[in-house]
């Protein structure tokens, strides 16, 4: 099994970018044999492996390593891909480096992800034997219950613009990452496109991200049968940060039958 590394990050002279996983061709979670990528061009890393067969799912996350040596991880958990699931042996992992803003941060803590903002409904991708697949992927855990994210864009596989024929994205146990897949066959021009929020209930695209439409070409690859995975980094939120109002008790101040709360 192929598996190429991209990933888009500006350095500075004497930097590095390496990938370090669970795999031994990624150094088993050992930094001083982790994978060295190569720079080709404004800000692209890239390299390549093989991979056994049997293994089911890898772990990895990129570190850059500075002009001194020392290693400095991308922010968050570690980022994993099931193999098992796939049914081609050329994936091709397409990322950005892992930086969200502070206000960000907070919404991948436990009490967010399992709780405030975890869907309420089982949202599972199905699965499809596609011989040339796309899969956009990103990481939203800012959701409420009644909402799913989808995907919007210029080409007829992500509705042409129709805010009535979006791509619906999933999540499933992965959460609060979602993705979705598309025929990569027919794609002959870049595709330009938005995330949206989907409302589960009204059955309608009812929030599409802010900002210039984003944008990705499906590079020219000669196998016969693969799998893209393009990976976005932080939806675009048009009403700003997320707000909300609570009252904080000191439970030894409450007052009961035994005590008078104070301490």
């Amino acid at each position: 099994m192929k598996l190429y590394f991209e990933i888009q990050y500006h350095t500075q002279p004497g930097q590095n970018i390496m990938v370090c996983g669970s795999a031994d061709a990624l150094g088993n979670w050992n930094l001083s044999n982790a994978l060295k990528l190569h720079y080709e061009s404004e800000g692209k890393w890239s390299a390549e492996i093989e991979l056994k067969s049997e293994t089911d799912n890898i772990e990895y996350k990129y570190c850059l390593i500075d002009q001194n040596g020392e290693g400095h991880w991308e922010w968050g958990k570690n980022r994993y891909f099931s193999l098992k699931e796939v049914e081609t042996e050329n994936i091709y992992l397409i990322e950005n480096w892992r930086a969200p803003q502070n206000e960000e941060k907070v919404f991948y803590s436990s009490a967010f992800e399992k709780n405030l903002m975890r869907p309420l409904h089982s949202l599972k991708a199905k699965k499809t034997n596609r011989k040339k697949t796309l899969r956009f992927q990103i990481q939203v855990p800012r959701i409420g219950g009644d909402y799913q994210l989808c995907l919007i864009g210029n080409i007829p596989e992500l509705g042409s613009w129709d805010t009535k024929n979006p791509l619906l994205l999933t999540c499933g146990d992965n959460f609060p990452q979602w993705s979705g897949e598309i025929n990569a066959s027919p794609i002959k021009e870049p595709i330009y496109y938005k995330y949206g929020i989907y409302d589960i209930k009204k059955k309608e695209l009812v929030t599409i991200e802010e900002g210039e439409d984003r944008y990705f070409e499906v590079p020219k690859l000669k196998e016969d049968q693969f799998l893209v995975t393009k990976s976005d980094q932080s939806f675009r939120y048009p009403l700003g940060n997320w707000k909300a109002a609570g009252v904080a008790v000191p439970v030894f101040s409450l007052r009961t039958e035994s005590g008078f709360g104070v301490g």
